[in-house]
């Protein structure tokens, strides 16, 4: 459990910034990343694709507040499968 919210603010790809690197250490299997904005995480639709493939393959589950989508509900799971074909 992340205790307490890592901010990471630029225009820089997701996997270059240090918070993005910080909570991928602490995230596992079966955790929950939550973000106010799929903007927040990504700022390409390639750059989102490859994060939540990331998160798939690393069975962390995603949730953005503002966009609907939630990969602990089957419809955000949906969602999530259909981005990253």
């Amino acid at each position: 459990m992340i205790s307490s919210p890592i901010r990471q603010s630029g225009a820089t790809a997701a996997e270059s910034r240090a918070g993005f690197a910080e909570a991928l250490e602490l995230l596992g299997k079966g955790d929950l990343l939550v973000v106010w904005k799929l903007d927040r995480i990504g700022r390409s639709i390639a750059d989102l694709i490859h994060i939540l493939k990331l998160f798939g393959d690393r069975g962390i589950e995603f949730r953005s507040l503002t966009d609907g989508i939630d990969t602990t509900t089957a419809g955000g799971q949906l969602v999530f499968h259909i981005m990253g074909e």
